[in-house]
Parts: C-alpha cells; sequence; structure tokens
C-alpha cells in the first residue's frame, strides 16, 4: 500500500540541478551563519490597545524616565498590578525608526547572547509569572544583556515576580535594607504595601547570625519600618476595602516573634509598631486599637500558654498608652516579665 504526497508549488528558488546524480540539500542554517533566535512579535494594533486600556499605576512617571535615562527598568507589584501591560505601554512609547517589539522568551534564549539586539529593539523580559528558578536563571544574564541593550541604543524592560523577588531579598541583607528603602521613599500604594508585607518578616530582620548588628537595629532600616507599617495600618483602618484585609496576619506575626523568637530585639520591634501607629494622624486611635487587637489575637494563637504572648501584649499595651500620655513612663513587673 503506498501513500502518496502532493507538493503545490507557487514560485521557484533557490538551488537549481541540471545534471546527473543526487543533490542533497540542507535546510537548516548554514554553519557558519550564528543562529538568529526567535521572538514573540506583539502587534502594533495590541499596543495601541492595551495603552488605551491601561490606568496609569502612580510610579509609571517614575518608570517612564529610568527606562529614558538608562535603557532599562524593571517592574515589579503583585499580582494583578498592572507589571505587564505597563511595560507593554513604556516600550511603545519608545518607537525607534528601524527597530522592533519583542518579547524575549527567557527559558528558550541565553540573555548574554548579543545576536537578539539590533539598534532601536524594543524588548521585554515578561518574568512576572515565571517560578523562582527561571527568575535566577534568567538573572544571572541580564548584566550582559543590560550592556548590550545600552550599546545599541535599545530599550529594554523587566517584569518580574514577587516571589522572585522575595526569594532574592531572603538571600541577602543587603538588597533587603535598599528595597525597604526604596518601599519607603515611595509613594506605598496598595502593590507596594503588598510587597513590604512580604518583605518585613521579622525572623531575618532580628538575626544576628552573620553580624552582631541586626537589621532592625539600623537606623535607616527603623526609619523605612517605621514609614512603611505606617501606610499599612493607615490604610487597613482608614478605608473599608482596607478594614476587609487588614493586615492581622502580618502584625500577628511581628507580635508572635516579638514574644517568642527575638529574644532582647522583642521590644525594638515593638516600638516600631507603636510609633507608626503613633504617626498615623487622625487615624492613631484607631491604629493603636488595631495593634492591641491583633497582639491578643496572636496571644490566643500561641501555642502552650502563651505567657511570653501575654507578656508582650501587657509591654504594647504599656507602650500605646505612654505615646498616648495616659501611663507612667516605666513598665509594670508583668509587662517587662523576663525581658532585661
Amino acid at each position: 500500500m503506498s501513500t502518496e504526497h502532493t507538493t503545490r508549488v507557487e514560485s521557484t528558488q533557490g538551488v537549481t540541478h541540471t545534471g546527473d546524480g543526487h543533490i542533497y540539500v540542507n535546510l537548516g542554517a548554514a554553519a557558519h551563519e550564528p543562529r538568529k533566535p526567535t521572538f514573540r512579535q506583539l502587534p502594533d494594533d495590541q499596543l495601541r490597545w492595551t495603552r488605551r486600556v491601561l490606568v496609569a499605576p502612580v510610579n509609571m512617571g517614575k518608570a517612564r524616565t529610568t527606562l529614558e535615562e538608562t535603557g532599562t527598568v524593571i517592574l515589579d507589584g503583585a499580582p494583578g498590578s498592572g507589571r505587564s501591560a505597563t511595560a507593554r505601554v513604556l516600550l511603545r512609547e519608545h518607537h525607534r525608526p528601524g527597530g522592533a517589539f519583542r518579547e524575549l522568551l527567557p527559558d528558550e534564549l541565553p540573555l548574554h547572547d548579543p545576536a537578539f539586539v539590533d539598534p532601536g529593539d524594543r524588548l521585554l523580559l515578561d518574568l512576572s509569572t515565571a517560578e523562582a528558578g527561571l527568575w535566577h536563571a534568567a538573572r544571572g544574564g541580564l548584566p550582559a544583556l543590560r550592556q548590550t541593550v545600552r550599546e545599541r541604543r535599545a530599550h529594554l524592560v523587566v517584569a518580574h515576580a514577587l516571589q522572585a523577588l522575595c526569594d532574592l531579598v531572603a538571600d541577602s541583607r543587603r538588597l533587603r535594607r535598599k528595597l525597604l528603602d526604596r518601599l519607603a521613599r515611595g509613594d506605598l500604594a496598595p502593590t507596594d504595601l503588598a510587597i513590604f508585607m512580604r518583605v518585613s518578616d521579622p525572623e531575618p530582620l532580628t538575626d544576628r547570625s552573620v553580624t552582631t548588628r541586626a537589621l532592625v537595629d539600623e537606623d535607616g532600616v527603623q526609619r523605612s519600618l517605621i514609614t512603611c507599617w505606617r501606610a499599612v495600618l493607615t490604610y487597613a483602618v482608614s478605608r473599608p476595602e482596607g478594614r476587609r484585609v487588614a493586615p492581622r496576619t502580618e502584625m500577628q506575626s511581628w507580635l508572635h516573634w516579638a514574644a517568642e523568637g527575638a529574644g532582647d530585639r522583642g521590644e525594638v520591634l515593638l516600638d516600631l509598631l507603636v510609633a507608626a501607629a503613633d504617626r498615623c494622624g487622625e487615624d492613631r486611635g484607631a491604629a493603636f486599637a488595631a495593634l492591641y487587637a491583633s497582639a491578643r489575637q496572636a496571644e490566643c494563637a500561641s501555642p502552650g500558654a502563651g505567657a511570653h504572648s501575654a507578656e508582650t501584649t501587657d509591654l504594647l499595651l504599656h507602650k500605646i498608652g505612654v505615646a498616648q500620655n495616659l501611663g507612667p513612663a516605666a513598665p509594670s513587673a508583668s509587662a517587662r516579665g523576663g525581658r532585661s
């Protein structure tokens, strides 16, 4: 049984054979030609539509300036914050004659390969849904890619995942310090607060296993933490949607660690929370109440008898009273417990 194959020829080009014998044609790339990576091209009408429907995030102007001045900008944020759409719009605004809009596929391409950056290109590297391993792999090639982008007057926007950002910060005191500083200096939109909630884990902030000084003891880190916690508390107590998603879990985590794991740095954690609530303006009383309620909930959820958590709640209540000029400067013996 045979199968007939038919090939329709619309035009002829390439090799012509006019003699006897066989001819072999290699349909792959010539051995001496470098492999030109493939891309996902994004049509301009799709970019125009994205521009029309995008609600610009609060920091878009800053991102636009960074892209213009350096050729590269990295966007972060929580899921649903519009990172990918913002990246596309920023790149469309930087159209250059001769360049193309291309989306890099980091799981298929070596980012250090300069072959896929042409003069004037607008490149999108979207890692917003990437696994942490892919982000780490792509991160290794970013310095070389950015250098090529600068040399060829192209533009690159990287949209990365919140989880990947948290993974990077988890391994570096320096990055955690820098990220907290950057958040505190920004506008602290809800997406920024979501990032803060993830990177303000009190355990690494009070860790002194690497150096004799914990991050939470640094003046700059303390200022950043107070600024960000003030924004979190204000958002949580002043807006109806904030009350529905009040950061009880994160506050309880801080209070539980202050009681059970932070040792002599536990009182510093309490001082930072009280200082943040004290800066909440007209929401100051509600912020203090939210702190105290979280402390009571943490106490109830504490394993065992929760004696340390009860002492922490008493100490927090004392500090709130001092901030409101309602109590003595020295805490009671029960509030101090075993703390030095």
